[in-house]
Formats: structure tokens, sequence, C-alpha cells
């Protein structure tokens, strides 16, 4: 090769390298990097990660269990916590879902006619003791459903405790 085939070449890489460097660097709103302050969460966070394995034996007991699953007819994360001499059905559940002031109050709406669902103030943004269906809460524009039985009885005690500890991690 000759010289000045040579220095050509040399010229065109090194051009070629300033261009990728230089083009890798900016950073804007067409940038292909990201921030990961700037990423948004993809969806609710998961109902296990707003409460403690401590807050779960302090309302159901020592060796209460917690466990994170999908249910499989809704497609919905939950999470499953259990005494530790639960039977298959004692348990409380919690479930986290997106939803805007608006169509928070239409679903409030919708259970206040029943005369057994009151509200619970000081809880979250607002929240709601919806009887048999348990404790709902909506902070921001989400909101979390606590419910289940001990027992075959509804422990409002404990429902209660776990949604303001879970509304405190949102």
């Amino acid at each position: 090769m000759s010289r000045k085939r040579l220095f050509f070449f040399l010229i065109a890489v090194l051009g070629a390298l300033v261009l990728l460097t230089t083009s890798c660097s900016k950073s804007g709103p067409n940038s292909a990097s990201t921030n990961s302050a700037n990423l948004r969460p993809a969806g609710p966070p998961k109902p296990c990660s707003l409460i403690t394995q401590e807050e779960v034996e302090t309302a159901l007991g020592k060796g209460a269990s917690m466990n994170s699953g999908t249910n499989p007819r809704t497609g919905i994360e939950e999470c499953s916590l259990k005494p530790v001499n639960a039977t298959d059905l004692d348990q409380l559940i919690i479930v986290v879902h997106e939803t805007t002031p608006e169509s928070w109050e239409k679903l409030k709406k919708n259970y206040m006619r029943d005369q057994s669902v009151k509200p619970i103030p000081g809880l979250g943004d607002d929240a709601i003791n919806v009887d048999k269906y348990g404790v709902w809460v909506r902070k921001g524009n989400l909101y979390l459903q606590i419910f289940g039985a001990i027992n075959s009885q509804r422990d409002e005690k404990a429902e209660l405790y776990l949604a303001e500890r879970a509304v405190s991690h949102l």
C-alpha cells in the first residue's frame, strides 16, 4: 500500500472515531442514553415490597409468612399474608392498583351506597373500610386493597395496621 493511501486510510479511521466518540457523549432530549432517575417504574409497586416481615408478624403473630404471587384468575400480583397455624383460607391479601382521583371517586361512590362501608379519616389521601371486602386506601395515583379472613373472621385491626404501614412506603 502506498504512503498516500495509508495516510488517507488513517485519516478516515481517525475521523470516524472522532465522530463516534462525540456523538456518544452528547446528552439531550433525543439522546439514547437514559438517566435512572428519569425512568418511571412500569406499573404499581409490588405489594410485598410495601411491608416488612416484622410488620407482618406484628399484625399476625410471630412466624407469620409473606408470599408474593400472581392471582391466576386476574393476572394481578398479590401479597399473601398468613399466621403461622393458618389453613389455606386463613390469609390476608394485599393488592395494588393504578388509578386516578376521578376513577377512585367513582369506585368509592359505588361502594359507599352500602351503609356498612365507612370512610377512614387520616389514612393515605382517602380510605374506606369496605366491610367484607377489606380496607382500601388511595395515595396519589395508586390504591391498595387489604382483604381476607383469619379463622373465618375479618381481622380489621390487622388490615388497618398493614394498610397504614404499606401506605407509608408508597
